[in-house]
């Protein structure tokens, strides 16, 4: 009875690995068996990617910024040619060189699938990630003579000026005459600001006709919708007038998060010097301002490791026979939850994200099951037994 009692739980692990369709073997080193058309995978590891958007003011396509209160209630600070304009934190996956696997089928009918970047996204499904583009249809309109709608006054640099002469003459000084006299002057630079500003209320004017309809015009709503958007793009191009022409360029930068998960409470990593008015400059710079990336790991997979750790699966005192980097049954990851804040002295933005490398790694069942796995983060995704 005892040596029953002993045999029973190892001739069940036994039957349960015989029967597995395929071996997962970690690679570590040079491989234990000879290569049989096999499948590699990996298990993901996680880079944070910060896609910095910088805004820089060209003050000097300006001539009439010193003019743009007075006539058009703006207030130009141009000091300040260099901006932050809008920040993007998200997640970018790569292949964790230390979780690498090698898929033995043994004869099977086993499928795996794996991304171009050698990352875990599915077992014995048929499932596959599709992009889809969005739609989008181009509209014919009319092509409009837009200059009724715009500023009816044609503006030239140079004004016609009359000048009233009075002279006198004959011998008492009693008889007047008058002259007149015409010159051709060149406007200055406020007299031309003062123009554009009128310019800008026409159009704007117009706008609120269209937006409000008001416009009398047997103009089709497409024909409308166009005359709309080239009225506020030559509003735009003449406010630059005033104000500079903007230009946007990205950056993009990435921050590896540190092997160790204590560590990542305190990381902070500085991404750049950034100056309002230079822009991006070298740490020499001491009047630039340092701005910041930190990592901060919420620890939301306490029980969860605790509980992966804590409950072996059924076959796992047969394996203990084997080799130690062996197993029956295919490793994903469960990824951990990062808070991402980039900081600034002006402003912060902050963003959750799963980090891989961070999770707690587990087994799929020791059997044959469908598996879709999330190939950015490792995370299981749908499961169903076969």
């Amino acid at each position: 009875m005892n040596t029953k009692s002993i045999l029973f739980p190892f001739l069940v692990a036994l039957l349960i690995v015989s029967g597995c369709s395929y071996k997962v073997t970690q690679v570590k080193g040079r491989p234990s068996q000879d290569l049989k058309g096999g499948i590699f995978y990996s298990l993901p590891k996680t880079k944070i990617r910060v896609a910095v958007t910088f805004e820089y003011t060209n003050f000097e396509l300006a001539p009439y910024s010193d003019y743009a209160e007075k006539y058009l209630g703006i207030e130009v600070d141009d000091s300040r040619a260099w901006n932050i304009a809008e920040v993007d934190i998200s997640a970018v996956a790569e292949p964790d060189p230390d979780y690498f696997y090698y898929v033995e089928p043994r004869n099977s009918d086993i499928s795996v699938q794996v991304s171009p970047k050698g990352l875990l996204k599915s077992v014995n499904s048929s499932y596959s990630e599709i992009g889809t583009a969005d739609d989008y249809q181009v509209e014919q309109v009319e092509k409009l003579n837009i200059a009724e709608f715009l500023y009816s006054t044609a503006n030239y640099n140079i004004y016609e000026q009359v000048d009233t002469v009075y002279t006198r003459s004959g011998d008492s000084g009693n008889e007047e005459s008058v002259a007149y006299v015409r010159s051709a002057v060149s406007k200055n630079d406020e007299q031309r600001a003062e123009e554009v500003a009128k310019q800008i209320s026409e159009i704007q004017q117009k706008k609120m006709e269209i937006l409000y309809g008001e416009y009398e015009s047997s103009y089709n709503e497409s024909a409308l919708n166009f005359v709309y958007s080239s009225l506020d793009r030559e509003e735009k191009r003449l406010l630059q007038l005033f104000t500079g022409s903007k230009t946007k360029t990205t950056k993009v930068f990435y921050v590896e998060p540190e092997v160790s998960k204590v560590v990542v409470d305190d990381q902070i990593v500085e991404l750049f010097r950034f100056s309002p008015q230079k822009g991006i400059v070298d740490s020499t710079d001491e009047e630039a301002i340092p701005v910041y990336c930190n990592l901060t790991i919420e620890n939301s997979l306490r029980a969860v490791s605790r509980y992966a750790k804590g409950k072996p699966s059924k076959s796992s005192g047969a394996r203990k026979k084997s080799s130690k980097n062996s197993s029956s049954a295919f490793k994903y990851r469960i990824p951990e939850v990062v808070r991402v804040s980039f900081i600034t002295p002006s402003f912060t933005k902050q963003k959750t994200v799963k980090v891989s490398q961070y999770g707690t790694v587990v087994e799929l069942p020791a059997r044959k099951v469908e598996a879709v796995f999330d190939s950015k983060t490792g995370e299981l995704q749908y499961l169903r037994k076969l």
